[in-house]
């Protein structure tokens, strides 16, 4: 996740859409990677793993949209997301 994740956020592609399709709402300021491995060693206990992310919105209506829940989330702009599996060691 590393490896991609470093590789994704300096490529062009790193832009924020209204729930993976559509225009351009925002651009992704810095994303940190947060893996078990990670985790422990800042003594930080987590349920989850993956990236964290920080999205400054074009406009309010974006961001009034996540804080009325009509948004659960924001895309990265990533094409043909695939989610598996992995173990600390894949790196």
């Amino acid at each position: 996740m590393l490896r991609v994740l470093s590789k994704f956020m300096q490529s062009d592609h790193v832009v924020a859409k209204e729930m993976h399709s559509g225009d351009q709402v925002g651009t992704y300021v810095f994303a940190f990677p947060m893996t078990s491995e990670i985790a422990k060693s800042l003594e930080i206990e987590v349920k989850r793993t993956g990236a964290l992310v920080a999205m400054k919105p074009d406009n309010q209506s974006t961001l009034a949209k996540f804080a009325s829940g009509e948004f659960t989330g924001f895309s990265i702009g990533g094409i043909n997301p695939v989610f598996q599996e992995v173990s600390e060691d894949d790196g």
